[in-house]
């Protein structure tokens, strides 16, 4: 502790049984103390009173064993198809599938533990992200055709680098205000992200046709794949990292999507 108070945490960190790196809105992972290079149980010592490895990544071991699992049992059962006869659906669909799965799930994950700093309470922070969610990405969906491709993967990236550059600073000024004016603002913040991002996959429904079950099952497998992955990207970099991987991975499926030679 000396050390840290004279010389500073960076001074100490290569040398500490634990991560002693500060925690701050953009990160606020306070329990989140395990060492990646504490692996080895051997060499650990442990907590007197509760026998608790100590220094240990054990809720980082547990995301890459739900990683593992998903890699190595779900995402090849959405492969299996392609070794059957019949109508398949080619890799660039599939991969837009993935990819939007994937995206989305890194943002409700994200927005709800970001948005939990605003609100005050992961109760309400959950249900008002997810409900609005619900129903902004619902409503989009029924009304996808009548806008074109590019326009929604313009809009989600715009409102997704909003959310990353300006969310601070609106947050630090109405946070004055009480809980249910806060969560109308966390509606009116969110809505409109969630009315775009339920336009991508009713959009390629359309183009694939009959597949669309498949495109469900990738799209599913990619949700769970994200909602763990991320966390590891979180617990070291932040939230903002986190926007900024679900940003990309959009951008990617606007690519994608403009292929359309490649869908049939």
């Amino acid at each position: 502790m000396n050390r840290i108070v004279e010389q500073g945490w960076l001074a100490v960190a290569d040398s500490a049984k634990t991560d002693i790196s500060p925690c701050y809105d953009n990160r606020p992972y306070i329990a989140q103390m395990g060492l990646w290079r504490n692996l080895d149980a051997n060499k650990l010592e442990k907590v007197i009173a509760y026998s608790d490895i100590f220094g240990f990544p054990l809720s980082k071991m547990i995301i890459v064993i739900i990683l593992m699992i998903v890699i190595g049992l779900i995402i090849p059962l959405n492969l299996l198809p392609y070794l059957l006869k019949g109508e398949k659906l080619k890799g660039v669909p599939w991969l837009y599938f993935f990819t939007i799965g994937m995206a989305f799930m890194i943002v409700e994950i994200i927005l709800i533990q970001k948005y939990a700093l605003f609100i005050g309470s992961s109760v309400y922070s959950i249900s008002t992200v997810l409900l609005t969610l619900l129903l902004a990405s619902g409503l989009g969906s029924r009304l996808s055709q009548k806008l074109p491709g590019g326009l929604v993967f313009v809009m989600i990236t715009f409102w997704l680098l909003l959310d990353i550059f300006v969310f601070n600073n609106i947050a630090n000024g109405l946070i004055h205000l009480s809980l249910v004016p806060r969560m109308l603002m966390t509606t009116a913040f969110i809505f409109p992200l969630g009315f775009f991002m339920g336009m991508p996959f009713p959009k390629a429904a359309v183009r694939v046709g009959a597949l669309v079950d498949w495109g469900f099952a990738v799209n599913g497998a990619a949700a769970v794949l994200g909602s763990a992955a991320i966390m590891l990207i979180v617990f070291a970099f932040g939230f903002q990292i986190a926007l900024l991987v679900a940003t990309v991975l959009y951008l990617l499926a606007w690519f994608l999507f403009t292929r359309k030679s490649s869908w049939s």
